[in-house]
């Protein structure tokens, strides 16, 4: 390609240059060690790092170091490794400095997002990153701050879709909902005259709005290639009480008021003390982890 055609294909809106290599031919005993685990040398930029958490997308890998430094590889068609720039692929470990210190990293096919002290972070695909931008848009090329979002516990991501389990109990998700994924048909389930019309995509964090989980607290939610799930919690919990022999026998406990509205005022903090210390602690540490900053068991 000469720098006359270049030239052209910038003034007719080009907004990356993607190089494509001939492939080789890689021989049989080569693949054949792929089949087994190798290691992977962890001397990436200046000096060595010592690993704290690994994390994969459905075509990148991402690695997280003690000191809060994230890098990654992998395929990069659409800039989902978050490098700044659009290849077939990235070999080797490569820096994303604007993800440092993410306590959760994955992707779908074609875009990848972390999650930073309660922030999300998008980059790849553009209709699929949930900052406002359509199928039109150029890639999103480095990670973007998702905007509009209370803070986040859990963060997901399925094959073209993400999901947002914030600290207050609720929903949020953005991407791909031809399949009714999203569950944005209807939109608002208290407003009878919202047409139960086609579903479509979402170009921005839509909150779900569902008679099921009005009062319930969504613990975390997840996706597939066209599907979503999610745990939520109803307010129900079981404690042990010593009986007079010293063993212990089951106590159904029922919260009267429906935590979906009285959790979403209280921060994480005060969450575990208003509710049943010893049983929602353990619940909440068993499904988000580091995302409550709770110190190691």
């Amino acid at each position: 390609m000469t720098a006359e055609q270049v030239q052209q294909a910038v003034v007719h809106g080009a907004t990356a240059l993607v190089l494509q290599l001939a492939e080789r031919e890689v021989p049989k005993p080569e693949k054949q060690k792929l089949l087994q685990p190798q290691q992977v040398p962890l001397e990436v930029g200046a000096g060595e790092h010592v690993a704290s958490a690994v994390h994969a997308s459905a075509e990148c890998s991402f690695v997280a170091f003690e000191d809060g430094a994230v890098f990654g590889c992998g395929l990069n068609g659409d800039g989902q490794v978050g490098l700044g720039f659009v290849s077939m692929a990235v070999q080797q470990l490569q820096a994303v400095p604007a993800v440092r210190r993410a306590s959760w990293i994955g992707g779908g096919l074609h875009s990848s997002a972390a999650l930073v002290d309660g922030r999300v972070f998008t980059w790849g695909k553009a209709e699929e990153c949930g900052i406002g931008l359509g199928e039109k848009d150029p890639p999103v090329l480095q990670p973007r701050e998702v905007q509009g979002l209370p803070r986040v516990r859990a963060l997901r991501c399925a094959g073209h879709h993400m999901l947002a389990s914030t600290e207050g109990g609720d929903l949020f998700v953005w991407g791909c909902g031809l399949t009714h994924q999203l569950a944005n048909r209807p939109r608002d389930v208290s407003n009878p005259t919202d047409a139960d019309e086609e579903p479509t995509d979402e170009l921005r964090p839509y909150q779900v709005s569902s008679k099921q989980l009005q009062k319930r607290f969504v613990i975390v939610a997840d996706g597939g290639a066209q599907h979503s799930v999610e745990l939520a919690w109803g307010g129900e919990y079981s404690t042990l009480s010593q009986d007079g022999a010293g063993t212990g026998s089951p106590m159904e406990t029922d919260i009267a008021e429906p935590p979906a509205k009285r959790l979403r005022a209280l921060e994480a903090a005060e969450m575990d003390a208003a509710l049943a210390p010893e049983v929602l602690r353990e619940v909440l540490r068993c499904f988000s982890g580091p995302m409550l900053h709770e110190p190691p068991a």
